[in-house]
């Protein structure tokens, strides 16, 4: 059998012996597959043509990078929400009473909602802050994190950039080091520990265990700031309600679990002041509407 015609669900791709089939809004089509053919090579030709979305997928240098699909709830809801919706209620978090512009990269509907992370985010770097990609490599394995907003202010003549992300429940804080080979273990490590030296941490507390993310994005902000000598700005959105509908977490318990994650990581008594990381605190009562 060299030849089927199968219809699939949207999105469900399934191999043949020569080749694969999927069905889109329009046709059958059916893509051929040689031993010369890469997986890469298949995926940039049939994801476009699923989700007809500006650069929808991305093959940079951690290998596939698809585009965040529409999220249904949660914080990824009320960020894509208030991004493609209402811009401008986003504005005073990033801005924090300072007169400036706010564009924002991502998450985009007219991108498929993608978040930006390895190649996306260091070729626009490159391009808009005129500076030399670091050797982040020798700083973190591949996988660098994805980031939930991507943002740049502009005030005059000065462009800062701005890394966002977003929580709506107290169990989102939690997170464990996934890595797995013993190189990229010690990367990491090693890297965390710079951290600490740098920021003058003296919390014995383990950053690859139960804050691993916070710790990984201080991390990450900090060496770009000092790697790449440009304003990097790190923005945590904490929504919240205080209504029994429990979509988010409510501001008081924000207060005391970031209180308890910051000393946990010895971040709580610091002899220097973070000035690139501010936190953010949105009411989700008027973030329900949905995206047009």
């Amino acid at each position: 059998m060299e030849d089927m015609a199968i219809p699939l669900t949207l999105g469900i791709i399934v191999p043949l012996p020569k080749g694969m089939i999927y069905l889109t809004a329009w046709a059958i089509v059916h893509y051929p597959i040689s031993r010369q053919s890469r997986a890469s090579d298949l995926v940039m030709a049939i994801v476009p043509t699923l989700f007809p979305f500006n650069n929808s997928l991305l093959l940079g240098n951690s290998g596939l990078r698809l585009f965040c699909m529409r999220a249904k709830k949660g914080s990824q809801y009320y960020l894509q929400n208030l991004v493609n919706n209402t811009p401008e209620e986003l504005s005073w978090a990033l801005l924090r009473d300072e007169v400036g512009v706010v564009h924002w990269l991502s998450p985009l509907h007219k991108d498929g909602y993608k978040e930006w992370q390895d190649s996306t985010l260091w070729k626009f770097v490159t391009e808009n802050f005129n500076v030399k990609l670091p050797p982040v490599k020798d700083f973190w394995p591949n996988r660098s994190p994805s980031w939930d907003g991507i943002a740049v202010i502009e005030k005059g003549n000065k462009k800062t950039l701005v890394l966002v992300e977003a929580k709506a429940q107290i169990s989102e804080l939690i997170s464990n080091c996934k890595a797995t080979s013993p190189a990229s273990k010690t990367r990491i490590a090693k890297s965390l520990a710079s951290t600490k030296d740098t920021l003058g941490v003296v919390s014995k507390g383990d950053w690859t265990k139960r804050y691993y993310q916070f710790a990984n994005r201080i991390a990450h902000a900090l060496y770009l700031r000092r790697q790449l000598g440009i304003d990097i700005q790190l923005v945590y959105i904490y929504f919240y309600e205080n209504t029994s509908q429990k979509l988010a977490a409510s501001y008081e318990k924000w207060k005391t679990a970031i209180c308890k994650e910051k000393s946990f990581l010895g971040l709580d008594n610091l002899q220097i002041d973070l000035n690139f990381y501010h936190e953010a605190f949105l009411d989700i009562s008027n973030t329900n509407q949905d995206i047009i």
